[in-house]
C-alpha cells in the first residue's frame, strides 16, 4: 500500500508541474476559462488514487522497472557465485536464500571468506523497529484535522463578526450586497448563502467611487459567483489540509485561484464591453489591496491584490487578444501526454509487466526472454513436485486453466502461493513470477473473484497448446473500492510424460492479448 501511495503522489504531483507547463506555453493564447479548467484534471487525480487508463508509459511503470531490473541483477549475481563454484554455508540451519529474504529478525553478517568458500553466520537483531505503517498516517490525519479546524474555525470567526456589523445595500440577481467596515477591498464572501461585501469608503465618504466603477465592481464579484470561484475556494481549502505535505498541492492550488481571477476579468469584460477594459484595469488597481500572511485561510475573494498579480492581470487586460481554434490541437496533445505519463499503470517496455491497470492481472513474460531455465531443470522440477502426494497433473489443457484460475484466486486471497506449482511448471520463470506477485497483492490488500470467463483451445505443435481466455475479475482493494477488471490471456500448455507413464497438461508460459 506504501509503494501504491508514493507512487500516486509522485503521478499527481507530475502532473502539476505537466499542467504548469502547459499554462505557461498557451497562456494568452487561448482564453483564461480553459486555462482554468486545466486545473480539473490535477483535482481528477489527487481524487482518485487509482489508475484511470492504460497507455505504454508511466511512472509506476518506471518504478515497476527498476525493481525488476534490481531483482535481475540480484538473481544474476547469486547465480554467478553458484556457477564459479561459490558454496553457501548457513549454521542456523535455514537455506541462505530464505535467510536473505526474510531478515527481518536477523541480521547477516560474514564470518569469514577463503578461496571460494563464504560462510554466513545469522545474529539476533536487537534494533528497535518502528511501525512507521501506523505511524505515518497517524501523523498524517492529526496534521490534517488541525489543518482543516484551523481554516473552519477561521472562517466561522471572521463570518461571524462580518454578519454583525454589516449593513445591507442591495441584490444583484440572487446574491444580497453589504457594506461594511474593516475590508481592504470588496470581496464574495460565504459557502452556503454567499453575499457581496463592499467597504464603506466605497459608496461613502470622499473615497467614494463613481457610479460606473461601482457597477464593475458588483459585476466582478457577482461573476465570481456565477463561475462558483466560492465553492472552488472551499474545495481548495479541503484538499490542502489533506495533502498538506505535498508541496505541489500549494503551488496548485496558489495558480489555481490567479487563474479564477484571470477567467473572471475576461468574463466581466465580455459582459462590461471592449471600449470599458481601460476603465475596468484602473478600477482593480485603485481597490488593490495589500496581501496579508495568512489571508489564504479564508475562503473570501478579494477583488484584486497589489505586487505581480495585478501587473499580470492589467498586461492581461490591457490588450485585445484573438484566438485561434487550431491552438487547441496541440493543447489537447498535450493533456493527452500528461494524463497518458500521470495517469495509468499502462504497459512498461520491461520483460515482467501486469495485465491490467497496474493493481491486479497476471505477470505476463516475454516469450524469448535470455537466460531462461533449461529444458532439463524445468523437467527436474516437474518430477521432484510429482514425488508429493497433493501435486496431480491436470488431464486436459481446459482442466490446467481452470485449475489455475481457481489456485491463483485462492492463492492472492490467502497470501499461501504453494499450489501454484500444481498448475504451473515448477521452477519456471512464469511459476516464480507469478508467486512473487500474489505476495505483492495479498500484502497490499488486493482480493479477487472469478466472475466469469470463457476459453478456446488450439494445437500449435505436438504435446503443446494455446489457451485463449477472456476473464472478468471482481477485484476488491484495501480501501473497499470494488470494480470487475477484464483481461485476456494466451496461455501455452504442455504435455508432461514422464518414464513413469505419468502423463498429464501444466502452464508453461502466458501472454497478454493486446486488443
Amino acid at each position: 500500500m506504501m509503494e501504491g501511495f508514493l507512487e500516486w503522489m509522485l503521478e499527481a504531483s507530475l502532473l502539476v508541474l505537466l499542467i504548469l507547463a502547459i499554462r505557461k506555453v498557451f497562456m494568452g493564447k487561448i482564453r483564461y476559462g480553459v486555462i482554468y479548467a486545466l486545473w480539473g484534471l490535477v483535482l481528477l487525480r489527487f481524487l482518485l488514487p487509482g489508475n484511470m487508463i492504460a497507455t505504454p508509459v508511466s511512472i509506476e511503470n518506471l518504478f515497476l522497472a527498476a525493481s525488476n531490473h534490481i531483482e535481475e541483477a540480484g538473481r544474476e549475481i547469486k547465480e554467478g557465485w553458484q556457477g564459479t563454484g561459490g558454496i553457501l554455508e548457513q549454521t542456523s540451519g535455514m537455506a541462505v536464500g530464505n535467510a536473505l529474504e526474510e531478515k527481518e529478525d536477523t541480521d547477516l553478517g560474514i564470518g569469514a571468506v577463503q578461496g571460494k568458500s563464504v560462510t554466513f553466520t545469522a545474529t539476533a537483531d536487537k534494533t528497535v523497529k518502528i511501525p512507521w505503517k501506523f505511524l505515518l498516517p497517524m501523523i498524517w490525519a492529526g496534521v490534517s484535522s488541525v489543518l482543516f479546524s484551523w481554516f473552519f474555525l477561521s472562517n466561522v470567526r471572521l463570518l461571524g463578526k462580518m454578519r454583525k456589523r454589516r449593513v445591507f445595500y442591495g441584490k444583484r440577481g440572487n446574491i444580497k450586497i453589504y457594506l461594511i467596515n474593516g475590508i481592504q477591498s470588496p470581496c464574495l464572501y460565504g459557502f452556503f448563502r454567499p453575499a457581496i461585501y463592499l467597504p464603506f469608503f466605497t459608496v461613502l465618504g470622499d473615497g467614494r467611487v463613481s457610479k460606473e466603477e461601482l457597477g464593475q465592481i458588483i459585476t466582478h464579484e457577482f461573476v465570481h459567483y456565477r463561475h462558483g470561484d466560492h465553492i472552488w475556494a472551499m474545495i481548495r481549502m479541503l484538499f490542502v489540509s489533506a495533502y498538506w505535505f505535498n508541496p505541489f498541492i500549494w503551488i496548485a492550488s496558489s495558480c489555481s485561484k490567479k487563474d479564477a481571477e484571470l477567467y473572471c476579468d475576461e468574463t466581466v469584460i465580455q459582459i462590461l464591453g471592449e471600449e470599458k477594459r481601460f476603465c475596468y484595469g484602473e478600477m482593480l488597481v485603485r481597490l488593490a489591496g495589500r496581501a496579508e500572511w495568512g489571508d489564504f485561510r479564508y475562503s473570501m475573494l478579494l477583488i484584486s491584490r497589489r505586487g505581480k498579480e495585478m501587473e499580470r492581470r492589467i498586461r492581461a487586460i490591457s490588450g485585445r487578444r484573438h484566438y485561434s481554434k487550431w491552438v487547441l490541437i496541440p493543447l489537447m496533445a498535450a493533456l493527452c501526454l500528461a494524463a497518458g505519463i500521470t495517469c495509468s499503470a499502462g504497459m512498461a517496455p520491461v520483460v515482467v509487466k501486469e495485465a491490467t491497470t497496474g493493481e491486479v492481472g497476471h505477470v505476463v513474460l516475454d516469450h524469448h526472454k535470455e537466460g531462461g531455465r533449461k529444458e532439463a531443470a524445468l523437467q527436474s522440477g516437474i518430477e521432484d513436485a510429482l514425488e508429493q502426494e497433493e501435486f496431480v497433473l491436470a488431464d486436459s489443457p481446459q482442466k490446467a486453466f481452470d485449475e489455475y484460475l481457481s489456485i491463483f484466486t485462492e492463492a492472492v486471497n490467502s497470501g499461501n502461493a504453494d499450489k501454484l506449482s500444481q498448475v504451473l511448471e515448477p521452477g519456471s520463470d512464469i511459476y516464480l513470477q507469478q508467486c512473487r506477485l500474489v505476495k505483492n497483492y495479498h500484502k497490499r490488500g488486493i482480493r479477487e473473484k472469478v466472475k466469469a470467463y470463457s476459453v478456446s483451445i488450439r494445437e500449435i505443435s505436438d504435446g503443446f497448446v494455446e489457451v485463449d481466455s477472456d476473464e472478468k475479475i471482481r477485484v476488491t482493494y484495501a480501501d473497499g473500492i470494488s470494480k470487475i477488471v477484464k483481461q485476456q490471456y494466451c496461455y501455452t500448455c504442455r504435455l508432461f510424460k514422464d518414464e513413469m507413464g505419468i502423463c498429464g497438461w501444466i502452464i508453461t508460459d502466458m501472454q497478454e492479448i493486446l486488443l
